[in-house]
């Protein structure tokens, strides 16, 4: 690895002292509802690291990649959670969510996501289980996440292929979801939800 590559690996070591991402913060402005946040998962392409192995296939788009959990706060938008690297063919967004967020949820609280993360009897809510009168803030709800995920790929080391070691891919992430998170801070929002 050339002398800037480590440098730039060091810069990021020091954003992962910033504690910008804090789980408690998706009570903030909270009015009481049963969902705090919404959760996703989001896959990121990685070069086929050897030795070759299935679990790091990502059906997302047809190659080897890393799978996070990034989790917002319903009431601020601000990111609270980020559970990864996962090998993205391994481990899909439902057992992800097992090995940290249930465990995190309080009593009676539940999260919204997408059909990936039924697991009945579950917290997770997804459209179905909304009322039809529900489901347009559902699915700007939904929308809103996936607006976030984009904001990721937009640096070039994440919306390209990552070509350094499988190992730091978790600490760069974590810098970028924490710069993020400042943006939404400083109220760059992609929209907001009445």
């Amino acid at each position: 690895m050339n002398t800037r590559v480590c440098q730039n690996f060091h810069s990021i070591s020091l954003f992962l002292t910033l504690n910008q991402i804090r789980w408690e913060n998706r009570l903030i402005g909270d009015t009481g509802r049963a969902a705090k946040v919404t959760v996703d998962g989001t896959d990121f392409r990685t070069v086929e690291y050897k030795p070759f192995n299935r679990g790091r296939w990502s059906h997302k788009f047809h190659g080897p990649g890393l799978r996070y959990e990034v989790a917002l706060s319903i009431s601020n938008c601000h990111i609270v959670h980020i559970n990864g690297p996962f090998w993205a063919g391994s481990w899909p967004d439902k057992v992800i969510a097992r090995s940290w967020l249930h465990s995190r949820l309080g009593p009676n609280e539940y999260y919204i996501a997408d059909e990936g993360y039924r697991c009945a009897p579950g917290p997770a809510i997804m459209e179905d289980d909304v009322p039809d009168e529900r489901r347009s803030e559902f699915r700007a709800l939904r929308a809103r996440h996936e607006t976030i995920n984009r904001r990721f790929k937009e640096f070039g080391i994440l919306g390209n292929r990552y070509h350094h070691e499988e190992h730091k891919h978790g600490e760069v992430f974590h810098c970028i979801a924490v710069l993020v998170q400042i943006d939404i801070e400083e109220g760059n929002l992609s929209f907001d939800i009445p």
